[in-house]
């Protein structure tokens, strides 16, 4: 569906088993967005801010994409050192972040972007 951003991992037997350090974000172009929230899936200490909440919006402006997102909210240090971003339907195109050119890899009909997760905001910005 046009604007989804879906978090997925590995398959996994059970959600404790989940290897959350591979989350990937599948992202297909469109006008939409997420509040990425993150915890231990063990304790309650969310409820004394050890959670993370990331809010990521995108815009589809003619063949212009723009993926920003918010230094994150709460106390909790994920595994993930990274973000990894799958745009589906996207084979081809430019890619920069934070108005800097940047790798992306093209497989099958979509662009991948890994982007250190440094507790910043950022800004891609997709040209296609």
């Amino acid at each position: 569906r046009a604007g989804a951003v879906i978090p997925m991992w590995p398959a996994a037997q059970c959600t404790r088993d989940v290897d959350r350090s591979q989350a990937a974000l599948h992202i297909w172009p469109g006008d939409g967005k997420l509040d990425h929230y993150e915890d231990d899936m063990e304790s309650r200490a969310y409820r004394r801010g050890h959670f993370r909440l990331t809010s990521f919006r995108m815009q589809l402006r003619g063949n212009v994409l723009k993926l920003s997102w918010d230094a994150p909210r709460g106390l909790f240090e994920p595994e993930r050192k990274d973000w990894k971003l799958a745009f589906h339907g996207i084979s081809e195109g430019n890619a920069r972040v934070d108005g800097a050119s940047a790798a992306a890899i093209r497989s099958q009909n979509r662009l991948n972007l890994r982007i250190e997760d440094d507790n910043q905001p950022h800004e891609v910005i997709l040209e296609f």
